[in-house]
């Protein structure tokens, strides 16, 4: 799961203006000290300004000589600095970094005809992590939050593996989902790349990165793809007025699904008892319908509960009947953004309009009960 040191929502201000001030306004100055420091760059240095007056604090020549040095060592080091953030800033962005794959051309509402600019970090910068632009015209006029301060990235970047633009919380506005891979650079796994998730909801002026949002996408594992962060988005709902937390304070399941632990053990011990006594149709109609049945010698579409009657004994094997019924027994259960699942996945539930419905069924690699294409939740 990705973790932030500030799990806050970041703002800023879009400004189509001057490098140097998009610079200094980025350090939260204003214009009148962005102006002041330029100014201040501008006119030439004395000795003076980096001596220390021997009637405050008197020192030896020798001292005196050191403090200038450091002066001018720290001087060059923030201009350095400066140089690098205007230079990122302005129009002159470094060719090589832009992830051309994942820069496109886009227009968008308020902003007009802009391109959207994935940066990656400098090579020899192992912490600094990924940015993201708006350009116009060659020049650069929006800045997306970051994500880590300069230099406090806890991993390396990788790669951007994705990008897509889409209004997600029905604003009229255009928002940014990402992809985005890391290596942690330790243990066994140190060169394996993980991915993580970042959103960043627009108002047509400026990007909000939803820090929550986008954890609770990568603690769902659902940053699979676009579609599946778009299929746990559309899933995830506000806890309901009124309910009673659990004991320890959430129901994490709740959280992740939209759907009361209880309420789907409830529901699965249900079906687990049709299929124990052989209740075939009141098993079958708890099944979300149209599905697509596979059996070892075909597979076939099915469209509704009566449909499904004809291949009922070809998936409940006995062995299949009494799997169900120790799972049951047990009453563990899990979950992913995917839905509510026992044991291996032999049975998943999801939710419809406000009713649960068996969504999968899983009986071995040949006999399973899976959405008629591939998409949304199949047995496993």
């Amino acid at each position: 799961m990705m973790k932030r040191k500030n799990p806050m929502k970041y703002v800023v201000l879009i400004g189509a203006v001057s490098a140097g001030l998009l610079s200094a306004c980025s350090h939260g100055q204003t214009a009148e000290a962005a102006k002041a420091d330029r100014s201040s760059a501008e006119e030439p240095q004395t000795a003076e300004s980096f001596t220390v007056s021997a009637a405050e604090n008197p020192v030896s020549a020798g001292e005196t000589e050191s403090a200038e040095m450091e002066s001018a060592e720290m001087e060059s080091t923030e201009m350095k600095n400066a140089e690098m953030e205007n230079t990122e800033m302005g129009n002159t962005l470094d060719d090589s970094r832009i992830i051309t794959g994942q820069s496109f051309d886009v227009t968008w509402k308020n902003w007009g005809e802009v391109r959207f600019i994935s940066y990656a970090p400098p090579a020899d910068h192992a912490h600094d992590d990924v940015k993201f632009y708006l350009s116009k015209n060659n020049e650069i006029v929006y800045e997306f939050p970051k994500a880590w301060a300069e230099g406090s990235l806890p991993w390396t970047f990788e790669s951007v593996d994705m990008v897509s633009f889409r209004d997600i919380d029905g604003d009229g506005y255009e928002d940014v989902i990402t992809i985005i891979s890391y290596i942690t650079g330790a243990g066994t796994e140190a060169m394996v790349p993980f991915p993580t998730t970042r959103i960043f909801l627009g108002d047509g002026t400026k990007f909000v990165l939803d820090a929550e949002l986008s954890e609770a996408v990568d603690k769902a594992q659902a940053n699979e793809s676009i579609s599946t962060i778009m299929e746990f988005i559309n899933n995830r709902t506000s806890p309901d007025a009124g309910y009673s937390e659990s004991a320890g304070g959430e129901d994490q399941m709740y959280e992740i699904t939209g759907i009361r632990e209880e309420e789907a053990k409830a529901f699965l011990k249900k079906f687990a008892a049709h299929v124990k006594a052989g209740e075939k149709k009141e098993a079958s109609r708890m099944i979300a319908f149209p599905k697509k049945v596979v059996l070892p010698d075909k597979q076939v579409t099915v469209q509704s509960p009566e449909e499904f009657l004809a291949y009922y004994d070809e998936i409940f094997t006995a062995d299949y009947r009494e799997r169900i019924g120790q799972l049951m027994a047990e009453d563990d259960v899990w979950w992913s953004y995917r839905g509510v699942a026992v044991g291996n996945g032999e049975v998943w539930l999801n939710e419809r309009d406000g009713t649960l419905w068996i969504e999968a069924l899983n009986n071995g690699e040949d006999r399973a009960v899976q959405y008629p294409e591939n998409t949304g939740i199949q047995a496993e």
